[in-house]
């Protein structure tokens, strides 16, 4: 029996190993007959690469191979006896790839200008609802901050860096969605990512002067996904959940450590209070009564509760932790496709609801598109996109100068159970201690707000080809925009209970209204001559008028209750009703451009555009805006050894001129008001000038040039491309300030000019190719910029309060100009050694003599850093093995400064010592002997004007590094005769960690200061942890 078994094994073992065939093969370049190597060689489930020679052994009884391998086209062949010699063809995909530019499309091989493009399927491999977070880190020059973490904010993007110093000026660049220019309060993030096919960047004057007059702050071109005609249908289904918490927390005392400050900061106010520079806080309060004369406060220096914890009568309270959440969110995608021989459509749907991590705030957006085409006969085709929004944000003060978040790193972080205020049993309603500041969780509960936005665009398009050169194309669209705002705050949030319920109840609503309109038509001649002379022209000629814009203001009072919130005029005390209506706004513009190339190897591209816009002035509301770009394909010249070394090489330059009119629609037209005039003792309605008309107000010019240079190495493994540019921006828009006699405050005028530089790289390797993949992307971008004229103004103050940055020739836009805090008065002996205040003491701040007088005064106020980082970077990493997929992305910045207003209004000692401080106090100045870290003031109840100077205490760089995302999916793959074509499941983190020294607010990039000009944060919403699951079916 053991013989038998024996033989049986090794006949088993005898055919398994005739089963396994060996196949051998070379791999080469059909170009040059180079070996390849590295690569993938696959046979059925076996799979190896290729060695230094492209040889490869393979164990396999397939009876073909597939060979890949990047910068060619694959190739499946058969096996001949075992052996392969397989000659792998160059793939001109990625220099013919199509790339949208302004009213068109050239291959990516023949670009001339700066043009960065992201494929939509990049933007929706990672499980993200808005469009602007998927883009962060990918494309050198473009910076975007995510100012605020609320649900359905939006967030700032510049390209190329400052472009105004005009406060109210838009840093944000045109957004052009399927040719049509957006409005000006279109928001990048209310489209959906599933329904974009590409996003290009025109971020140099020469791509982006085609769109003239609102082309200075670049161009974003987004291109929706369309069906295919002669396509089966398609079904897509995307679905993710999250869970969110906060990215960071503020450091803030506890309640142990609050009621250590607060007592030394009692013991300490008598000395600062009555100018005794001698007596020290170790006093007794017998002493403290006899130095002030009987006047030293007793309410809560003699006060035990304040002595101990846990006394009787006192709950502790982490108003912090309270005011934030675990948040949940989901979103759901449906897209569905087909065509025919004639027509095609593609309709989408997408819902999203999202809780923000601060308590009662959230979103609700709905998105829905749809795209249709048709061919009439043969030259004729007509389509039609339809794209409804709404979004709906709840929460509101959750931004900004006092709100609610705010106020709860401010508030003592204990609530006395006897306020006598509120009768609600839990501390989260009550007011605080000593004050009548309302809870910051009862007034985020019971405070109603509701912002609710509709949107709708409809497009209608239509193409006829009049012969086989020349194309013809009409757009006509229409936008339109509602915005309402509506709160209520209940009587309880206004302290007042005795005139019954409703009484003290307030009600607001506004909204505003618009309407835009647009139309447009373009022909496109393209003709090749002798082979190799290749001529694009495009002529083309579009107008748009916003109307109907509207704005209404509401407010009530003396409800019935505060259940019902909604109201008539005659339920309710009105208190205020405002209505506005702008004049119409309209822009009138012909535009062309003349695209040759000569044998693939020179380029040129020259464009024109002339704008007349109704914002300007009778004599200039007419502009014009020339550019002209070249490029060399060095590469493509008979002298250039075409060697696996460097395959690709491309010099580009440009020059171009675009514009702006981002000022109000009536800028320069003289205003009237209505008010009234006494006429024999009565009152009688007239109308009095508001502003000073400006005929000779015009158009702001940007005026740049570039010069790239475009490189592959080893077959396309390595590809790198490398921007400097330089922008010179004049003839600024802003508001200036009038002399007094002409009886107006300001007035818009052209002021001053900005020269900005900077470079950018972006590079992408290949670094594995075989059965793992490995692929890096990098960017990194630099800029500077400097004022060089501001014509007559030669200073003005800007930032917080108009007290902390400066626009100054020679400097920086918007630079900080404050004093320098150099830390505090350590004792006696450096109050009599340095330059002080009149009112300065020891333990207080020290600020720096920088002009050397022996005195503090204003003149002490110098440059400290400026707003814009002169880097931001990021690095996107992908790999791949078999079904598995991983990415991450590490983002960054650095050279650039956030004053912290937040930490300033938490710090300031002049509010007294009823609230909470930075933990930072613990290293806070106690006497001579203990004098901290040297840089923290004494805990005082009020300095008085001692601690209100702007500072750089409060200074903050906000250079930071971001692990921003890591995404693991699995795709499952499915035959041919089951319905489902692909499956992939994600789970991906977002805003992982970050390194940073910022210590006054939750986010470096916060600022909330609604300017491109002013930076600060004053309390921005906190970013958010993200943590995700998704699913996608393609049918």
């Amino acid at each position: 029996m053991k013989r038998i078994l024996l033989t049986l094994m090794l006949l088993m073992v005898v055919t398994i190993v005739s089963a396994q065939a060996v196949i051998t093969g070379t791999v080469v370049s059909n170009n040059d007959g180079e070996p390849l190597i590295g690569a993938t060689i696959k046979a059925g489930t076996q799979g190896t690469i290729t060695d230094i020679d492209g040889k490869f052994t393979l164990k396999s009884n397939a009876k073909q191979v597939e060979i890949t391998y990047i910068g060619y086209k694959p190739l499946t062949i058969k096996v001949v006896d075992g052996k392969i010699n397989a000659r792998l063809e160059e793939n001109t995909i990625t220099i013919n790839e199509v790339v949208a530019i302004g009213y068109g499309s050239v291959k990516r091989g023949d670009i001339t200008n700066a043009v960065a493009q992201v494929k939509g399927d990049a933007l929706v491999d990672r499980p993200l609802t808005n469009v602007a977070a998927a883009l962060q880190g990918e494309l050198a020059g473009v910076d975007i901050q995510s100012t605020s973490g609320a649900p359905g904010s939006s967030v700032q993007i510049k390209v190329r860096g400052a472009t105004s110093i005009n406060e109210s000026a838009s840093s944000s660049p045109l957004y052009v969605v399927d040719g049509v220019p957006m409005d000006e309060s279109f928001d990048l993030n209310s489209i959906n990512p599933h329904d974009i096919q590409s996003i290009e960047v025109l971020k140099d004057a020469s791509s982006s002067a085609i769109y003239g007059s609102r082309g200075a702050n670049g161009v974003i071109l987004i291109t929706s996904k369309k069906g295919d005609k002669n396509s089966r249908t398609s079904v897509n289904v995307t679905t993710n959940f999250s869970l969110s918490t906060p990215e960071k927390m503020m450091n803030i005392f506890n309640p142990s450590d609050w009621m250590i400050w607060r007592q030394m900061s009692n013991d300490n106010s008598y000395v600062y209070t009555y100018g005794n520079r001698g007596a020290l806080a170790g006093d007794t309060y017998a002493e403290q009564v006899a130095m002030t004369g009987g006047s030293a406060s007793t309410s809560s220096v003699s006060d035990p509760r304040w002595k101990m914890i846990g006394y009787g009568g006192l709950s502790l309270v982490d108003w912090q932790k309270a005011m934030f959440r675990t948040a949940f969110s989901q979103n759901y995608n449906l897209a569905i496709s087909s065509g025919n021989k004639t027509s095609s459509y593609r309709a989408s749907l997408g819902y999203t609801h999202q809780d923000g991590i601060v308590i009662h705030t959230g979103l609700n957006r709905l998105n829905a598109k749809l795209s249709t085409e048709t061919s009439i006969k043969e030259r004729l085709t007509l389509g039609l996109d339809l794209t409804p929004q709404m979004m709906v944000t709840t929460g509101g003060n959750v931004d900004g100068k006092d709100n609610a978040a705010m106020q709860a790193l401010q508030l003592v972080p204990v609530v006395e159970q006897a306020a006598g205020l509120n009768t609600a049993a839990e501390p989260f309603s009550r007011y605080m201690w000593a004050g009548s500041t309302v809870s910051p969780v009862a007034l985020m509960r019971d405070r109603s707000y509701r912002d609710e936005q509709i949107r709708l665009q409809a497009s209608a398009r239509a193409a006829y080809q009049v012969n086989k050169h020349l194309k013809i194309r009409a757009l006509a669209s229409w936008i339109f925009n509602n915005r309402e705002r509506k709160t209520f705050t209940p009587s309880s949030l206004n302290r007042n209970w005795t005139q019954g319920e409703g009484y003290a109840a307030v009600g607001n609503w506004n909204g505003t209204r618009s309407h835009k309109y647009l139309i447009q038509a373009t022909a496109t001649y393209t003709r090749k001559f002798a082979k190799k002379h290749n001529f694009n022209v495009v002529v083309g000629w579009s107008a748009e008028s916003t109307q109907d814009a509207a704005s209404y203001t509401m407010a009530a009072t003396q409800f019935p209750n505060n259940t019902i919130q909604g109201w008539t005029l005659t339920s309710v005390e009105p208190t205020r009703f405002d209505a506005t209506y702008s004049t119409d706004d309209h822009l009138i513009s012909y535009f062309s451009r003349v695209e040759y190339g000569y044998d693939s190897r020179y380029l040129i591209n020259a464009s024109i555009r002339r704008d007349g816009s109704s914002r300007f002035g009778l004599n200039r509301k007419w502009g014009t805006f020339p550019a002209i770009s070249a490029a060399w394909r060095i590469s493509n010249e008979k002298f250039w050894d075409r060697t696996w070394i460097m395959n690709q090489a491309k010099v580009r330059v440009s020059y171009g001129s675009n514009g702006s009119n981002s000022i109000p629609t009536n800028a320069a037209d003289g205003m009237l008001t209505s008010t009234n005039y006494a006429q024999d003792g009565t009152l009688i309605p007239g109308y009095i000038p508001l502003s000073l008309n400006n005929d000779d107000l015009g158009w702001q010019k940007t005026n740049s040039w570039n010069y790239g240079l475009d490189l592959s190495f080893f077959r396309n493994r390595i590809s790198v491309a490398v921007d400097y540019y330089v922008k010179n921006i004049s003839n600024m828009l802003y508001q200036v300030t009038l002399p007094s006699v002409i009886g107006y405050a300001k007035g818009w005028d052209n002021i001053g000019n900005i020269r900005t530089n900077g470079v950018e790289i972006e590079l992408k390797t290949e670094n594995l190719t075989g059965l793992i993949t490995w692929t890096t992307k990098a960017s990194v971008g630099y800029s500077t910029n400097k004022v060089t004229d501001l014509g007559e103004n030669s200073t003005i103050y800007t930032g917080f309060d108009n007290k902390t940055q400066i626009i100054e020739v020679g400097h920086p836009v918007g630079e900080y100009y404050m004093y320098i805090a150099d830390g505090v008065y350590r004792n006696e002996e450096d109050l009599a050694r340095f330059p002080k205040q009149e009112s300065s003491v020891v333990g207080s701040v020290r600020y720096r003599d920088v002009n050397g007088d022996g005195v503090i005064n204003e003149a002490d106020r110098t440059y400290c850093g400026k707003p814009q980082p002169s880097w931001t970077f990021g690095l996107n990493n992908s790999f791949k093995w078999n079904n598995w997929d991983m990415s991450f992305l590490i983002t960054g910045q650095c050279g650039g400064k956030i004053w912290s207003a937040l930490g300033r209004a938490i710090d300031m000692q002049y509010q007294g010592n009823a609230l909470n401080r930075l933990d930072h106090y613990k290293d806070m100045w106690l006497n001579p002997d203990h004098v901290g870290n040297g840089k923290i003031p004494a805990a005082v109840g009020t300095y008085g004007s001692i601690e209100e100077q702007f500072s750089t205490r409060w200074l903050y760089s906000t250079d930071f590094i971001k692990l921003k995302n890591i995404t693991l999916g699995y795709r499952f793959n499915f035959s041919k005769d089951v319905m489902v074509r692909s499956l992939r499941i994600t789970a991906s983190v977002e805003n992982i960690f970050m390194i940073d020294n910022y210590y006054g607010g939750y986010s470096p990039e916060s600022n909330n200061s609604g300017s491109q000009v002013r930076a600060y944060d004053y309390g921005a919403y906190p970013s958010a942890r993200t943590f995700s699951i998704g699913c996608n079916i393609s049918l």
